[in-house]
Protein backbone atom coordinates (compact mmCIF):
# COMPACT_ATOMS: atom_id res chain seq x y z
CA UNK A 1 0.00 0.00 0.00
CA UNK A 2 3.02 2.32 0.64
CA UNK A 3 4.56 1.77 -2.57
CA UNK A 4 0.85 2.35 -4.22
CA UNK A 5 0.38 5.36 -2.40
CA UNK A 6 4.00 6.92 -3.18
CA UNK A 7 3.65 5.96 -7.23
CA UNK A 8 0.81 8.12 -7.03
CA UNK A 9 1.85 11.12 -5.56
CA UNK A 10 2.57 13.26 -9.11
CA UNK A 11 5.77 14.47 -9.17
CA UNK A 12 4.42 18.56 -9.57
CA UNK A 13 3.41 18.18 -6.00
CA UNK A 14 6.52 17.57 -4.56
CA UNK A 15 8.90 20.52 -3.90
CA UNK A 16 12.00 21.04 -3.04
CA UNK A 17 12.09 21.93 1.13
CA UNK A 18 12.79 25.56 1.50
CA UNK A 19 13.16 26.98 4.77
CA UNK A 20 10.50 28.89 6.83
CA UNK A 21 11.26 32.47 8.13
CA UNK A 22 12.52 31.83 11.60
CA UNK A 23 12.76 27.80 12.05
CA UNK A 24 14.72 27.63 14.52
CA UNK A 25 13.17 29.17 17.15
CA UNK A 26 9.98 28.58 15.98
CA UNK A 27 9.92 24.91 14.39
CA UNK A 28 13.45 23.46 16.46
CA UNK A 29 12.83 25.71 19.13
CA UNK A 30 16.55 27.45 19.61
CA UNK A 31 16.29 29.19 22.62
CA UNK A 32 19.56 32.00 22.12
CA UNK A 33 18.84 34.42 19.58
CA UNK A 34 21.51 35.33 17.04
CA UNK A 35 22.32 39.50 16.12
CA UNK A 36 20.03 40.40 13.25
CA UNK A 37 21.18 39.71 9.39
CA UNK A 38 21.80 43.79 9.14
CA UNK A 39 24.35 43.62 12.10
CA UNK A 40 27.80 42.50 12.84
CA UNK A 41 27.23 44.20 16.66
CA UNK A 42 29.63 47.04 15.66
CA UNK A 43 27.87 49.24 13.46
CA UNK A 44 27.28 52.39 15.31
CA UNK A 45 23.45 54.40 15.31
CA UNK A 46 21.78 57.44 16.50
CA UNK A 47 20.38 56.72 19.77
CA UNK A 48 19.07 60.26 19.94
CA UNK A 49 15.31 59.45 20.35
CA UNK A 50 15.75 57.85 23.37
CA UNK A 51 17.59 60.19 25.10
CA UNK A 52 16.23 62.55 27.60
CA UNK A 53 16.13 66.30 27.18
CA UNK A 54 18.62 66.74 29.70
CA UNK A 55 20.99 64.31 27.97
CA UNK A 56 20.51 64.72 23.82
CA UNK A 57 22.14 68.07 24.09
CA UNK A 58 25.44 66.42 24.94
CA UNK A 59 24.76 63.42 23.53
CA UNK A 60 23.08 63.24 20.53
CA UNK A 61 26.36 64.11 18.69
CA UNK A 62 28.11 60.68 19.40
CA UNK A 63 26.99 57.29 17.57
CA UNK A 64 27.48 54.48 20.20
CA UNK A 65 26.79 50.55 19.29
CA UNK A 66 24.05 48.72 20.99
CA UNK A 67 26.48 47.25 23.40
CA UNK A 68 27.89 50.84 24.33
CA UNK A 69 24.30 52.02 24.51
CA UNK A 70 23.30 49.54 27.53
CA UNK A 71 25.95 50.82 29.78
CA UNK A 72 24.53 54.25 29.34
CA UNK A 73 22.57 55.81 33.12
CA UNK A 74 18.89 55.48 32.87
CA UNK A 75 19.05 58.95 34.02
CA UNK A 76 19.78 59.95 30.50
CA UNK A 77 17.48 57.75 29.15
CA UNK A 78 13.50 58.52 28.18
CA UNK A 79 12.72 54.33 28.98
CA UNK A 80 12.69 52.49 32.62
CA UNK A 81 15.42 49.47 32.88
CA UNK A 82 12.30 47.27 31.77
CA UNK A 83 11.87 49.33 28.80
CA UNK A 84 15.53 49.31 28.30
CA UNK A 85 16.48 45.87 28.21
CA UNK A 86 14.06 45.35 26.02
CA UNK A 87 14.92 47.89 23.35
CA UNK A 88 18.32 46.81 23.70
CA UNK A 89 17.29 43.18 23.48
CA UNK A 90 14.95 43.68 20.13
CA UNK A 91 18.19 45.74 18.41
CA UNK A 92 20.86 42.91 19.10
CA UNK A 93 18.08 39.98 18.19
CA UNK A 94 16.93 38.42 15.17
CA UNK A 95 13.89 38.00 16.69
CA UNK A 96 12.16 39.18 19.91
CA UNK A 97 9.28 38.52 21.51
CA UNK A 98 8.53 41.52 24.12
CA UNK A 99 5.51 40.94 26.18
CA UNK A 100 4.08 42.89 29.68
CA UNK A 101 0.52 43.87 31.40
CA UNK A 102 -1.45 46.78 29.71
CA UNK A 103 0.08 49.63 30.20
CA UNK A 104 3.84 48.79 30.72
CA UNK A 105 4.89 50.30 27.34
CA UNK A 106 5.05 47.30 24.78
CA UNK A 107 3.35 49.79 22.34
CA UNK A 108 5.48 52.42 23.22
CA UNK A 109 8.44 50.36 22.99
CA UNK A 110 7.62 49.30 19.37
CA UNK A 111 7.39 52.88 18.07
CA UNK A 112 10.91 54.09 19.79
CA UNK A 113 12.03 50.90 17.83
CA UNK A 114 10.11 51.87 14.93
CA UNK A 115 12.03 55.79 15.24
CA UNK A 116 15.10 54.41 15.79
CA UNK A 117 15.25 52.07 12.79
CA UNK A 118 13.93 54.84 10.68
CA UNK A 119 16.06 57.60 11.64
CA UNK A 120 17.77 58.86 8.42
CA UNK A 121 21.20 58.92 10.48
CA UNK A 122 20.22 54.78 11.15
CA UNK A 123 18.37 53.85 8.25
CA UNK A 124 21.58 53.16 5.82
CA UNK A 125 23.92 51.76 8.75
CA UNK A 126 21.01 48.83 8.60
CA UNK A 127 19.23 48.28 5.89
CA UNK A 128 21.51 48.43 2.51
CA UNK A 129 19.11 47.43 0.02
CA UNK A 130 16.68 50.12 0.70
CA UNK A 131 13.86 47.12 2.20
CA UNK A 132 10.66 48.56 3.57
CA UNK A 133 9.90 48.13 7.06
CA UNK A 134 6.62 46.11 7.41
CA UNK A 135 4.49 46.05 10.20
CA UNK A 136 1.84 43.31 11.10
CA UNK A 137 -0.94 43.97 14.02
CA UNK A 138 -3.34 41.46 15.29
CA UNK A 139 -6.39 44.04 14.88
CA UNK A 140 -7.12 47.15 12.68
CA UNK A 141 -7.32 49.26 15.64
CA UNK A 142 -3.81 48.64 17.17
CA UNK A 143 -2.20 48.90 13.28
CA UNK A 144 -4.18 52.60 12.80
CA UNK A 145 -2.64 53.49 16.51
CA UNK A 146 0.63 52.43 15.72
CA UNK A 147 0.99 54.18 12.20
CA UNK A 148 -0.35 57.11 13.76
CA UNK A 149 2.42 57.33 15.98
CA UNK A 150 4.86 56.46 13.47
CA UNK A 151 3.16 59.28 11.25
CA UNK A 152 4.66 61.82 14.08
CA UNK A 153 8.38 61.11 12.99
CA UNK A 154 8.25 60.10 9.29
CA UNK A 155 7.72 61.41 6.69
CA UNK A 156 3.98 60.89 5.13
CA UNK A 157 5.13 60.24 1.97
CA UNK A 158 6.66 56.80 3.19
CA UNK A 159 3.43 54.96 4.49
CA UNK A 160 1.47 52.84 2.61
CA UNK A 161 -1.80 51.23 4.53
CA UNK A 162 -2.65 47.89 3.21
CA UNK A 163 -5.96 46.15 4.01
CA UNK A 164 -9.30 47.43 4.63
CA UNK A 165 -10.99 48.31 8.10
CA UNK A 166 -9.63 51.70 8.57
CA UNK A 167 -11.78 53.82 10.82
CA UNK A 168 -9.19 57.16 10.76
CA UNK A 169 -9.91 59.42 8.75
CA UNK A 170 -5.96 60.65 9.37
CA UNK A 171 -4.48 57.40 7.73
CA UNK A 172 -7.29 56.88 4.59
CA UNK A 173 -4.74 59.11 2.71
CA UNK A 174 -1.90 56.25 3.52
CA UNK A 175 -4.30 53.42 2.23
CA UNK A 176 -2.94 51.65 -1.02
CA UNK A 177 -5.91 52.52 -3.41
CA UNK A 178 -5.27 56.21 -2.84
CA UNK A 179 -1.44 55.89 -3.33
CA UNK A 180 -2.36 53.89 -6.64
CA UNK A 181 -4.75 56.61 -7.59
CA UNK A 182 -2.17 59.66 -6.90
CA UNK A 183 0.45 58.12 -8.83
CA UNK A 184 -1.90 57.40 -11.81
CA UNK A 185 -2.76 60.69 -11.61
CA UNK A 186 0.91 62.45 -11.16
CA UNK A 187 2.21 59.97 -13.98
CA UNK A 188 -0.87 60.94 -16.28
CA UNK A 189 0.35 64.55 -15.23
CA UNK A 190 3.98 63.93 -16.48
CA UNK A 191 3.08 62.53 -19.45
CA UNK A 192 0.49 65.43 -20.57
CA UNK A 193 3.77 67.48 -20.06
CA UNK A 194 5.66 65.26 -22.29
CA UNK A 195 3.66 65.60 -24.81
CA UNK A 196 3.02 69.30 -24.61
CA UNK A 197 7.09 69.62 -24.87
CA UNK A 198 7.10 67.00 -27.68
CA UNK A 199 4.60 69.52 -29.70
CA UNK A 200 6.89 72.28 -29.11
CA UNK A 201 9.53 70.61 -30.00
CA UNK A 202 7.87 69.31 -33.42
CA UNK A 203 6.70 73.21 -34.22
CA UNK A 204 10.44 74.35 -33.61
CA UNK A 205 11.09 71.63 -36.30
CA UNK A 206 8.66 72.64 -38.89
CA UNK A 207 10.03 76.01 -38.46
CA UNK A 208 13.63 75.24 -38.62
CA UNK A 209 12.89 73.05 -41.83
CA UNK A 210 11.00 75.75 -43.20
CA UNK A 211 13.61 78.13 -43.36
CA UNK A 212 16.13 75.55 -44.94
CA UNK A 213 13.95 75.12 -47.93
CA UNK A 214 13.42 79.08 -47.87
CA UNK A 215 17.31 79.06 -47.83
CA UNK A 216 17.92 76.20 -49.98
CA UNK A 217 15.68 77.87 -52.65
CA UNK A 218 16.80 80.75 -52.54
CA UNK A 219 20.63 79.49 -53.40
CA UNK A 220 18.90 77.61 -56.30
CA UNK A 221 17.86 80.42 -57.39
CA UNK A 222 20.80 82.07 -57.27
CA UNK A 223 22.81 79.58 -59.36
CA UNK A 224 20.43 79.30 -62.14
Amino acid sequence: MDQRLRGSTPERNIRPHKPLAFQNYLVYGQSETRLPQYTDGRNLYDFSCIFSDKAINELATVRYTVSEIKKMPLENIILNESQFDAFTYALESEIALIQGPPGTGKSFIGLQLAKFLLDENNWHQWNHHETPLLIVCYSNHALDQFLKGISHFTSERKIVRVGGGCQDRVLNKFMMHRWRKQFSDQQHGILIGHLKRLEEEIVKLRMFVKQLSSGLACREAMIL
